[in-house]
């Protein structure tokens, strides 16, 4: 799509799927979600609310011993990330995410849970060696080096050319 379509190119796009519509002559409605899953959930919700239909919603979470928390470690030191598209090199603090660093600089890089859980930041590593902190990648994802999750994951190597 980045090679083929162009500024101004008419796009024929179809309605979103959806794989959980709300069953609108229900009687009464049950909403259950967990985790980042509230995002539809609550428009559901909401919708139902306007409407003025009859429902209860229930928001799951792990025991605070089972939720993601990051691996920090006390030797994490700084290192830089260069954007591939323009050559800039951003400085990421030992103290900061990549995501934070690179917002600070102006780019913006989609992201939802910030814990490495979602896979929402994931961005392609061109050159360098990634500190995977995420829980999203396999094993395997994690071994091939060519992505990583800049909300929580840092660098082994001094820099991380990303495909931004």
């Amino acid at each position: 799509m980045h090679e083929r379509v162009n500024e101004g190119d008419v796009l024929a796009l179809s309605t979103p799927r959806n794989h959980f519509a709300l069953a609108h002559d229900a009687q009464r409605s049950l909403l259950l979600a967990g985790g980042i899953g509230i995002t539809p959930i609550l428009c559901m919700a909401e919708r139902l609310a306007i409407v003025g239909e009859a429902f209860a919603m229930h928001y799951c979470t792990r025991a605070p011993e089972h939720s993601a928390t990051p691996v920090t470690s006390e030797t994490d030191g700084s290192f830089d990330v260069r954007l591939a598209s323009s050559g800039r090199v951003i400085a990421v603090a030992a103290d900061r995410s990549v995501l934070a660093a690179l917002a600070d600089a102006g780019v913006v890089v989609p992201s939802s849970c910030e814990q490495g859980v979602c896979g929402t930041c994931l961005t392609r590593v061109i050159e360098g060696t990634p500190d995977h902190r995420d829980q999203y990648l396999m094993p395997d994802e994690q071994a091939a080096n060519d992505q990583f999750l800049p909300c929580c994951s840092r660098a082994k190597s001094a820099r991380l050319v990303l495909d931004l």
